[in-house]
């Protein structure tokens, strides 16, 4: 009776966990380590969330408990590999990934680990050889291999080979099974923007919430907003809590929690103060859980933030924004040369050139839309600003969030976080402008991008 138990709160955990819900599935994980102590796939689950819950230590502690009880557990030397490199350790993370052998149903996942060694060890040559591993042995519609595309793409274009990556983030983006919804798409934005129009007869009500503790940034993925949070977050008085999805659970179960009958964005229109204290209250608790240092700012930069502007100044009507821009064209193939967490940021549109640019459109739309009504609340970057004048950005971002300077912000390469974003492997490096005008020798393969920007 006691296994059944154990095995219901870990599957209960692990389900909760893909649903970012991370603090109720530390609680179930932590519930079944206590009926069994020393489990190593419990110890495996709890270590993921210690990581999406920002102690990558503490989560690479618990995997090498899970190894210690069981060293062959490849789960555990998998997942503390991949942590092991994203913090930089190659030759530790290596040595975990060689554990994986070629029977194990992992051995892929190893493979694509080894492949990421190599292109951010600048060994170009190798990660070309490692990831044509994984295409030579996985089927075409299998994850890995666009994850391994990708990574040859990307390993092809420092090398200087334009037309071979192209040829590698096209093969990598041949998925016809994903269809990008225009349409709703573009009628989310449309409905938001009605919704939050300072055309409407009396302004829509806010809490009375005076909380700064949150601080969102906004912008459409590969904009920069991960040079932004790191930035920000080596403050210290900050605390970074990355692409954590309260906001997302929070707004997807809204119509639940407030009891009506429309659905996201329509039942925003029935939100009443007593309604947006009960939300502000309730968030400010799960950063509670998470703020254990008593930090003054905690820094949110979800992927999907833009949508939900409009309720976070109801909820917050102290809280500040940072909203961050790139040229359209380098965000474009940035996303197309990219693999997403479908988890964290479930949208279609990033495997065409043409979707990509219609999204940047309605997006920058919504943006604007926010900057105009919310203006007060919302400082704008320029991520190519960044790059040129790094101090006086930085200051600038500082004074926004009410803050006194401190030198550690541009220092924040030296701190080692793990950024569990695309950008881990720049994040780690001091500032540089080889991202600006990435674009330009691509101009050939981007007239779809280029002519759909220019549509609308």
């Amino acid at each position: 009776m006691q296994s059944k138990d154990v095995n219901a709160r870990h599957r209960k955990g692990r389900c909760l966990t893909m649903g970012g819900l991370f603090e109720l599935a530390k609680k179930e994980l932590q519930a079944a380590l206590t009926l069994m102590p020393n489990n190593p796939g419990i110890l495996v689950s709890l270590a993921k969330v210690d990581v999406e819950l920002g102690d990558t230590e503490l989560g690479i502690a618990k995997l090498s408990a899970a190894l210690h009880q069981k060293p062959d557990h490849e789960e555990a030397a998998l997942t503390r590999g991949y942590l092991l490199e994203r913090l930089g350790r190659v030759e530790q993370a290596m040595e975990d990934l060689q554990k994986i052998t070629d029977t194990s149903p992992l051995y892929e996942s190893a493979l694509r680990g080894m492949s990421l060694l190599h292109l951010n060890a600048r060994e170009y040559s190798l990660a070309i050889d490692w990831s044509q591993k994984i295409l030579d042995r996985v089927p075409e519609e299998n994850k890995l291999y666009h994850e391994a595309a990708m990574i040859q793409g990307r390993a092809l274009d420092k090398l200087g080979e334009v037309d071979k990556a192209m040829i590698s983030w096209n093969k990598a983006n041949r998925d016809d099974t994903v269809q990008f919804d225009r349409k709703e798409f573009a009628y989310r934005i449309h409905k938001l923007i009605d919704i939050y129009s300072s055309s409407r007869p009396s302004p829509l009500p806010q809490s009375t919430c005076k909380s700064c503790l949150p601080v969102f940034i906004i912008g459409m993925p590969r904009s920069g907003t991960t040079l932004v949070e790191q930035i920000v977050g080596s403050h210290r008085k900050t605390l970074n809590v990355g692409e954590i999805r309260h906001i997302e659970v929070l707004a997807s179960s809204l119509p639940k929690k407030i009891q009506s009958q429309e659905k996201m964005p329509d039942c925003l229109l029935e939100l009443d103060v007593n309604k947006l204290n009960a939300l502000a209250a309730d968030h400010l608790g799960d950063l509670a859980r998470i703020n254990k240092g008593n930090f003054s700012r905690v820094i949110n930069k979800s992927l999907e933030n833009y949508w939900h502007v409009g309720l976070l100044h109801q909820m917050y009507p102290k809280a500040k924004f940072i909203f961050v821009h790139r040229d359209p064209m380098d965000i474009g193939l940035s996303v197309f040369s990219n693999s997403f967490n479908t988890r964290k940021f479930p949208y279609a549109y990033t495997n065409k050139l043409r979707d990509i640019g219609f999204a940047y459109r309605h997006i920058k739309k919504l943006m604007n839309h926010w900057v105009k009504t919310f203006s007060d609340s919302i400082l704008e970057v320029e991520y190519e600003q960044i790059l040129k004048t790094p101090a006086a950005t930085a200051r600038q971002l500082i004074s926004h969030l009410d803050l006194e300077w401190d030198e550690n912000c541009l220092e924040f390469h030296k701190k080692k976080n793990l950024v569990l974003t695309l950008s881990y492997a720049q994040v780690n490096q001091p500032i540089y402008t080889s991202s600006m005008g990435r674009w330009k020798p691509y101009e050939r393969h981007l007239a779809e991008l280029q002519e759909s920007l220019k549509e609308g």
